[in-house]
């Protein structure tokens, strides 16, 4: 029976076709007479891998059902944070897992190892030979573990500065577009409660005191109950009663209500 490996598949965006990883690396496990069982995810690659749903369910069925061998497209699959991914791989090689980059190979010193002592012939009858010879091997695998070290920390980086020019690009896009005017922002909790302290009856006349006054606001309205250990649901529903009683939404009705968006508002001004 062909030896099961998992093969990990990430994707960032919805519309992105998982398909294109898929076939690479069924082409990848077949060529060399696995079994591949594909685990699909949508989510950042800045997400640490031991946060996400799918890669923590990949390991722990891994570990039940004995599979060792975990197969991707690329380092980037893993993460694109240096330190998420450096962390993460050699945790699972700690873990006792085999891991494998399609696209950027890294040698597994250990199967290295294994091929050279097969392929050498070690001089049983001379013992100064053998030692010399295991130690020229050790030497040469120290060697290859340095390289491949080296390969991944590159194949790492590459992946951090791709992710660090995309943000980089898309805060160019965004302000260059706010600088038009033709960017849509929808107002968030803390935009409404800074007309209302205020007086004004525009978003576009609000300045940077008016938001600050707002965050201040609802900065002293929720310490209180986050004090005494008040969760921030609690606290969110005890916010949106106390705004309806004061006529808040009546004033304005397209400020946002929903526990899950007043609690947004609220981890901004406490973090």
């Amino acid at each position: 029976m062909s030896e099961i490996v998992a093969c990990y598949i990430r994707i960032s965006q919805p519309d992105e076709n998982p398909e294109n990883q898929r076939i690479v690396l069924e082409k990848w496990c077949r060529e060399r007479g696995f079994m591949p069982l594909f685990f699909t995810e949508t989510i950042t690659g800045a997400e640490n891998p031991l946060e996400r749903p799918v890669f923590k369910q990949m390991i722990e069925f891994c570990r039940m059902n004995k599979i060792r061998k975990i197969v991707m497209l690329d380092v980037a699959r893993l993460s694109r944070r240096y330190e998420h991914l450096k962390e993460v791989y050699k945790w699972l090689l700690r873990e006792g897992f085999d891991v494998v980059f399609v696209n950027n190979p890294i040698p597994s010193i250990a199967e290295l190892k294994s091929k050279l002592l097969e392929q050498i012939k070690i001089p049983e009858d001379n013992p100064v030979a053998k030692s010399l010879t295991k130690a020229l091997v050790d030497i040469f695998c120290s060697l290859l573990d340095v390289v491949g070290e080296i390969a991944f920390s590159l194949a790492g980086a590459q992946a951090e500065a791709y992710r660090e020019e995309v943000v980089y690009r898309t805060k160019l896009a965004l302000d260059r577009l706010r600088g038009e005017g033709k960017l849509y922002h929808r107002p968030s909790l803390i935009d409404y409660l800074a007309l209302h302290l205020s007086g004004k009856l525009d978003f576009k006349q609000l300045t940077k005191e008016d938001i600050e006054k707002a965050r201040e606001w609802l900065k002293k309205f929720v310490k209180p109950y986050l004090e005494v250990n008040v969760p921030k649901k609690q606290i969110a529903k005890l916010l949106r009663e106390y705004l309806e009683r004061e006529g808040f939404y009546m004033k304005f009705p397209k400020a946002p209500k929903s526990i899950h968006r007043i609690i947004d508002n609220i981890n901004k001004v406490i973090s």
